[in-house]
């Protein structure tokens, strides 16, 4: 009894890091979308979140080394993630928050859910996998918009081949793999070095492409600075409890747990850019919140 109350202690707690971790994503991605400058945004925020949480360092006095499966992790999710901020930028320039931002973060706790058994050898419960059905089809239910564009076919399957919704599912293919990998690398390195390393090497693996294709002006960027910051530090404070949360439960089930991020999403969508919801959507809330209640109800 003991050792399962510890057990739903710890997916609790986990599942508390997580939530609040989806409500800073949801915020940082609006002040995205809000920009005139997505990609540019995005690339510097890799370099100042960071160097805002530099200072943290002096905590971790004697973690600092890393083996070569650590270093590898680092490299690879660097990698992941300078991708997952060119394809949603560019989804964002294309699409709505509504359309795109659920579509890429629904699409990768499915995958997930699908490769970490197999890859890491966890096993789902009946009630959790049950969970991370739910939560994905309340993702697809929010992104499919609020009502038909004609009878029988909703609006995202009538987008299905638009660049956003392509754009879209890319960045859900990279969330999977960065999600993948940072399950195995927060247990070789510790989580707060190990976000700042990812974050600094997707700022190198973005600097070419922003330079040689965006050519910013430093004008423009001192413009964007407030966007910045905020990007910065919401982002890096998200991620933070993500991968902590990682090392407390199952990685699939923090992957769908995070998905409630939609829900804040479309309320902040609504709220600050005039986008409608209407019935399917609360419907489809609800959805994720059954599905959220199921994993942390899961052992």
């Amino acid at each position: 009894m003991g050792g399962q109350g510890g057990a739903a202690a710890v997916t609790a707690a986990a599942l508390g890091l997580v939530l609040a971790a989806a409500l800073l994503h949801a915020a940082w991605n609006l002040g995205l979308k809000q920009s005139p400058r997505k990609l540019q945004v995005s690339w510097l925020s890799l370099l100042l979140g960071p160097l805002l949480a530099s200072p943290g360092l002096f905590l971790l006095a004697g973690k600092f080394a890393i083996g070569p499966a650590g270093w590898a992790c680092v490299v690879a999710t660097a990698l992941l993630h300078a991708l997952y901020f060119l394809f949603l930028s560019e989804a964002y320039e294309r699409g709505e928050l509504s359309v795109v931002y659920p579509l890429a973060r629904g699409s990768g706790p499915l995958l997930v859910a699908l490769l970490a058994p197999p890859l890491l050898g966890e096993v789902l419960t009946p009630g959790g996998a049950t969970g991370i059905g739910l939560v994905v089809l309340g993702v697809f239910g929010v992104a499919g918009g609020p009502e038909p564009t004609r009878p029988g076919r909703s609006r995202l399957l009538a987008q299905w081949q638009a660049p956003h919704v392509v754009l879209a599912l890319v960045t859900g293919l990279t969330i999977a793999g960065y999600s993948l990998v940072d399950k195995v690398g927060v247990a070789l390195v510790h989580p707060y070095l190990y976000q700042i390393l990812m974050m600094e090497g997707a700022f190198v693996a973005l600097t070419p492409y922003v330079l040689t294709r965006q050519r910013p002006s430093v004008a423009a960027l001192k413009a964007e600075w407030r966007t910045v910051a905020l990007v910065s530090i919401l982002s890096f404070a998200a991620y933070q409890l993500v991968l902590v949360a990682l090392g407390l439960a199952k990685v699939a089930y923090v992957v769908a747990a995070r998905e409630v991020s939609v829900v804040f999403g479309a309320a902040l969508g609504a709220a600050f850019l005039g986008e409608r919801h209407g019935a399917r959507r609360i419907l489809a809330a609800a959805s994720i919140a059954a599905g959220l209640v199921l994993i942390g109800m899961s052992r």
